[in-house]
């Protein structure tokens, strides 16, 4: 990744990283303490608590860092997007899709890139979904 010459400037960073942070700031911790209560009544090992926080207390901050930092902000923020979705299948998959987990972390997905990709957001969300539960069977083999 590029980075741009000057980065300092607000207006540099495009609306929709903004925006982006703005909703992952906001709702990110939502979803730590949705995934958390999943994990404490499963006693999830320490692991998962630390993947969990990285995910959902760091990851915002870093996307942003680095959409403010890239030279196509755009780009990089719609690249940002796409790990949201595949991060979304990888935790749907580690923690044995859990109907009501599953079901907000792929709507979720859904909104974000139809929101941005229109109609062939849906094919993304699919194979970003996808992505990140077969990752997830690294972790933990699907049964």
């Amino acid at each position: 990744m590029k980075l741009a010459p000057d980065p300092s400037s607000r207006s540099s960073v495009h609306w929709t990283a903004r925006m982006n942070r703005r909703d992952r700031t906001i709702f990110y911790p939502l979803l730590f303490l949705a995934l958390g209560s999943h994990l404490l009544v499963t006693d999830a090992p320490g692991w998962t608590w630390v993947l969990l926080a990285l995910n959902y207390l760091v990851f915002p901050q870093a996307a942003y860092w680095r959409a403010r930092h890239a030279v196509d902000p755009l780009r990089a923020e719609m690249q940002n997007l796409d790990t949201d979705v595949v991060l979304f299948g990888l935790w749907a998959g580690i923690l044995g899709f859990p109907l009501w987990i599953t079901f907000m972390l792929v709507a979720s997905g859904c909104i974000n890139v139809v929101v941005f990709h229109g109609a062939r957001g849906g094919i993304r969300l699919v194979v970003g979904i996808a992505t990140g539960v077969a990752l997830a069977t690294i972790v933990a083999p699907l049964t």
